[in-house]
């Protein structure tokens, strides 16, 4: 991730953003103003999911060009583990994986990893709430500048189930 320039500014200010379901909360740069609160179809079932997605340009995100969040609430009922989740969504990213550890705050444990793309960094996380281990949080963020990375420490303190 390239430093940042004097013209690219970092951006201090914060949005908080729920999903139209009131199911997921969020803090996210205000210029990330490109946003979609709509559940998603994110196992391919037919299941939707609630979601949380912002970027300054969703179409950038989404062809992992561009900075952006995507964050989704799946119903884990089996258990499955959080290495298992996120083995399965890694072999899915098309960029190279950098990093692979264990994820830990306050509300959550799982596991993360990191990836180097061509033109952005990305990280995807695997939560389990501690109260509800019947839930996973799936956190995926992409950064192109120094700011992004603030940017998602921001995203990885405030993400959270209401």
């Amino acid at each position: 991730v390239p430093e940042s320039s004097d013209s690219e500014a970092p951006s201090t200010e914060y949005v908080e953003l729920t999903d139209d379901t009131g199911s997921l909360i969020v803090r996210v740069p205000s210029n990330w103003s490109d946003t979609d609160t709509s559940s998603q179809d994110i196992i391919g079932d037919g299941t939707m999911s609630p979601a949380i997605q912002a970027a300054p340009d969703l179409e950038s995100f989404y062809s992992d060009t561009g900075p952006g969040l995507g964050m989704f609430l799946i119903d884990n009922p089996n258990g499955v583990g959080a290495e298992e989740l996120l083995s399965s969504v890694a072999s899915s990213v098309e960029c190279t994986e950098s990093n692979r550890a264990d994820y830990s705050d306050p509300v959550f444990t799982g596991r993360y990893a990191e990836f180097d793309c061509e033109t952005v960094r990305g990280l995807v996380v695997v939560a389990v709430p501690d109260s509800d281990p019947s839930k996973v949080v799936m956190v995926v963020a992409t950064a192109a500048s120094q700011a992004d990375l603030r940017a998602i420490d921001e995203i990885l303190a405030s993400f959270n189930i209401l």
